[in-house]
């Protein structure tokens, strides 16, 4: 941000980027008047509409959800109804960015985006940006294939084996728990502690011994993703949005490893039967997760209630996977 011509090239870059995947019928990204612009000044057209911050806010104050404008629900509906689809064109953007190009935009926060008045998602402010080299964008893509299949044991020796993560005790839950919390939007238990609270994480018995470094501005996208959708009521998951991408990319590496998409589903439903009954009898993996679900229902009932807050239902808290 010390040098705009750098920036304007980049908006640029990403406008060229959506218009090549046909994302510019759902995302703005605004045009740089070049004979304006200079390193010191950057001049672009006006995008018209409200911020997403100031719905949000707007909404809070309110103590209630935020309403999708007439205009934006229209132009996002392939991607589901109201927020939801808003939410998902956010995904697909973060997926061809990251996934796909390698290079993407590292600060979507609220006020960087706005709801243009012919519902298209304008992105705002492309001075900070990151590159992701080729053998984290596979690691991502790999990951993602894993995570939609719900496939634990291949989640954790994906992150054992590519990932600067590190734990004590590099068991395949938690690493697939931190995977869950780290790297998705969907709600779990790990997602709603936070994971930089030393004095009430569920690792203080398992502790990160190294964090990474390369993935800091991906994860830190995914936790400012996941804040706007909880205002928003959006529980959706953006590994699934982004399984198509990554397949895409892991095929054009010529990795043939990738499981087929039905074996995938079949993999998943066996997890799932087979997690359920582990719970409901409260043993391996399932009285972990029970003990986790507990521990994080938990926490949030003494903070709300240290806050003059109702009790947070149990019965909301989602499944860790």
């Amino acid at each position: 941000e010390f040098d705009f011509t750098a920036e304007a090239a980049k908006i640029n870059e990403f406008r060229e980027l959506f218009e090549t995947h046909g994302l510019s019928d759902r995302v703005a990204v605004p045009v740089v008047i070049e004979d304006l612009s200079t390193s010191e000044v950057l001049v672009m057209e006006r995008v018209r509409g409200v911020k997403l911050l100031s719905v949000l806010n707007r909404a809070r104050r309110r103590g209630r959800r935020p309403l999708v404008p007439a205009a934006a629900a229209k132009v996002h509906v392939d991607g589901g109804i109201g927020w939801d689809g808003v939410f998902d064109t956010m995904f697909k953007c973060w997926s061809v960015m990251l996934l796909r190009h390698g290079h993407y935009h590292s600060d979507p926060h609220p006020g960087n985006f706005i709801v243009a008045k012919d519902g298209r998602l304008a992105i705002l402010d492309w001075g900070q940006t990151q590159v992701a080299p080729e053998a984290y964008r596979l690691h991502l893509c790999r990951l993602v294939v894993s995570m939609v299949a719900e496939d634990y044991p291949k989640i954790a020796e994906e992150v054992r084996l590519h990932s600067q993560v590190q734990l004590e005790r590099p068991t395949t839950e938690a690493l697939a728990a931190l995977c869950y919390a780290y790297f998705d939007t969907r709600p779990t238990p790990l997602a709603e502690v936070n994971m930089m609270d030393l004095n009430n994480s569920p690792f203080l018995q398992n502790r990160i011994t190294q964090n990474t470094q390369e993935g800091f501005f991906t994860i830190r996208s995914v936790f400012l993703l996941r804040g706007m959708m909880a205002t928003c009521g959006v529980t959706s998951s953006m590994v699934e949005a982004w399984e198509e991408d990554a397949r895409a990319v892991l095929r054009a590496s010529g990795d043939r490893t990738v499981p087929s998409v039905i074996r995938s589903r079949s993999r998943r439903m066996l997890t799932r039967t087979w997690l359920s009954l582990q719970k409901s009898l409260n043993v391996g993996a399932g009285a972990r997760l029970n003990t986790l679900e507990a521990y994080t229902a938990g926490s949030m009932d003494d903070a709300n209630v240290g806050a003059g807050r109702a009790r947070e239902d149990p019965r909301r808290m989602s499944s860790l996977w």
